[in-house]
């Protein structure tokens, strides 16, 4: 229940950024599988309960993404930014798993914070984030520099997001079901009949943005190695996620 005492499963940018902070807080405590349901969010006429249009939400993405990591020994990260009872607060925490068979280092960080709902929020300020990788296992014999990486990352941020981008195109054109409401839905929640049609009638723009963001694409930071750890830096806005995924060249 949001702000505007209505249900919402928090699809944006919002809910996968929170839904990383959960995983984190599972991992510290020593859960290790977790149970999900409703992944897809139906557009249009629904058959039987089959979708003909069908998005994955914010945090189902980021389930998708993760999967790369299962099975994988992990870790929490430490960090000098971590969760706080304070609302005003932004936390920035992740998990790092080792792949030694596949030669690959992977960590999911998130920036969080409960009163950050998007971009636009007065509390979606750049927060300088480094990240510190020891070179473990397959990585341990290197000595090679950032030139002898290669460094990927699958981001998404509220100014990526499909259901943020669906909420502004729909705000802007007088299409919410609830015109001042500033939260996002599953589309037959936030969409009024006309802008179900909109999304409907854009939906393969939408559809496109979604594959786009589950393909990686390299690292838009800084990256620096040494003999012993990799250190990854970049700044992000609340909320946002990354999973940072580093190999051998």
């Amino acid at each position: 229940m949001n702000s505007e005492r209505h249900p919402s499963n928090e699809p944006s940018a919002f809910g996968a950024a929170w839904t990383a902070g959960g995983l984190v807080v599972a991992l510290r405590n020593g859960i290790s599988e977790l149970y999900h349901w409703h992944f897809l969010d139906c557009v249009g006429r629904c058959d039987q309960g089959l979708a003909q249009q069908t998005l994955l939400y914010g945090w189902a993405w980021l389930l998708a993404v993760v999967e790369l990591m299962v099975g994988l020994p992990a870790a929490p990260l430490t960090t000098t930014m971590d969760f706080s009872p304070d609302r005003n607060s932004t936390s920035v925490t992740g998990i790092a798993a080792l792949d030694n068979a596949d030669a690959a280092l992977y960590a999911m960080v998130t920036v969080f914070g409960p009163s950050c709902y998007n971009s636009s929020s007065a509390l979606s300020m750049p927060v300088p984030v480094t990240l510190s990788l020891p070179k473990v296992g397959v990585f341990a014999a290197g000595a090679g520099g950032a030139a002898s990486l290669v460094v990927e990352q699958w981001h998404q941020s509220s100014s990526n997001a499909v259901y943020d981008r669906i909420w502004r195109d729909l705000s802007g054109r007088g299409l919410l079901k609830r015109s001042s409401d500033p939260y996002t839905y599953r589309i037959k929640d936030m969409a009024s009949e006309q802008g179900m049609q909109f999304v409907s009638e854009h939906f393969d723009e939408y559809s496109g943005m979604l594959l786009d963001s589950m393909r990686p694409t390299a690292f838009d930071g800084e990256v620096v190695a040494n003999g012993t750890h990799v250190t990854l830096s970049w700044q992000d806005s609340c909320p946002a996620v990354r999973v940072l995924r580093v190999r051998p060249t």
